[in-house]
């Protein structure tokens, strides 16, 4: 995937509730965006679905042919609640889980490596407890974390979620000396800042979910063009807007991004974890054909696997195991939707 320009970054246009800053990624910070609500109180990951009161707050941004990617929530993060102190305990790595809301999260799991110099690496894991604490029992040798996860139900299926250190860092230690960690579940906002700046494409730099719309673009005037290809340039609309409440149990937002084609497709990253009602279309209102590419065969990807109205978008996790999941990247495929012309009549 293309990265955009910084000068191209500059062209993005976001309009929150109707007024306008550009919304870049981290490696160009914008002024933050005037978003017209915050969530609602969270009712806990894997809680049942519950109907929001009233239609979500909108946002709407417009990205020109570069970059071909584009972050919702550049500039915001889900909030980091208040842990029990605890002291460092000599060869043990400890602290607690918690949900963004602050609800202690049992079943989290937690690993670690340590080696001597020289040696083999030798592995440790814990899960939280019902009062979202753990302790793990460190390997002698320098300590580094390998996985950070927390497995929920999601859209029919399971999935599993990276956990942000509460701190912000994760760092190694000396198992002698003993850690304490704290995480919290962000189901969306920026995973690792650094790397960000680096590849702000990339989407397994956010906590929220990835989508990509693919399609094929003609230079107009091409005596070549298919009818169903768009024309290199062309604005088109893509709508999102929860169905229920988000994974965290927030109301959540609406996301409506207009993109000027050019190339093979875009991404959407940075989507607050949740089930969305998809739309595509022209920007002067003409419909668009959308088609799921992948995933395939799975409880994840939009349903109706083909439409020129809208469809249930599911995120796509990369896994199911928390133990799999690996600290300071979010744990989201990407969702790709093929979006055409539709035939003519």
């Amino acid at each position: 995937m293309r990265n955009g320009s910084l000068a191209a970054l500059a062209g993005m246009i976001l309009f929150a509730s109707g007024c306008g800053a550009p919304p870049a990624s981290e490696a160009a910070p914008p002024a933050p965006p005037a978003h017209a609500a915050t969530d609602a109180p969270s009712a806990g990951p894997g809680r049942g679905a519950v109907e929001p009161p009233g239609a979500p707050p909108v946002i709407k941004l417009t990205v020109g042919k570069e970059p071909n990617y584009v972050n919702l929530l550049p500039k915001e993060a889900p909030p980091t609640p208040v842990f029990p102190p605890l002291e460092k305990k000599s060869g043990y790595l400890r602290g607690h889980v918690k949900d963004a809301a602050g609800k202690a999260l049992a079943g989290a799991y937690i690993g670690v490596r340590s080696t001597l110099v020289g040696g083999r690496y030798s592995g440790a894991h814990a899960e939280s407890d019902e009062k979202g604490y753990y302790e793990v029992q460190v390997p002698l040798g320098a300590a580094h974390f390998y996985a950070a996860g927390y497995a929920v139900d999601y859209a029919d299926g399971r999935a599993a979620l990276t956990l942000h250190p509460a701190d912000g860092k994760l760092t190694s230690f000396a198992s002698a000396d003993g850690s304490v960690e704290n995480f919290v579940l962000w189901t969306y906002g920026v995973a690792d800042k650094d790397k960000l700046s680096e590849s702000p494409h990339f989407r397994s730099n956010f906590y929220g979910g990835s989508l990509y719309i693919g399609h094929h673009t003609d230079d107009p005037g091409d005596p070549l063009a298919l009818p169903h290809n768009l024309k290199t340039g062309t604005e088109i609309d893509i709508a999102l807007t929860p169905e229920g409440r988000l994974l965290d149990g927030s109301v959540g937002k609406a996301f409506e991004v207009r993109k000027a084609v050019s190339g093979t497709g875009f991404s959407i990253n940075n989507i607050p974890v949740g089930r969305y009602r998809l739309s595509a279309r022209l920007a002067d209102g003409g419909p668009l054909r959308m088609r799921l590419n992948k995933p395939r065969g799975l409880t994840f990807g939009i349903t109706p696997a083909e439409t020129t109205e809208s469809a249930l978008l599911s995120l796509h996790p990369d896994g199911a195991k928390a133990g799999m999941v690996t600290p300071g990247r979010g744990n989201w495929d990407a969702v790709e939707v093929y979006v055409e012309l539709p035939a003519r009549k």
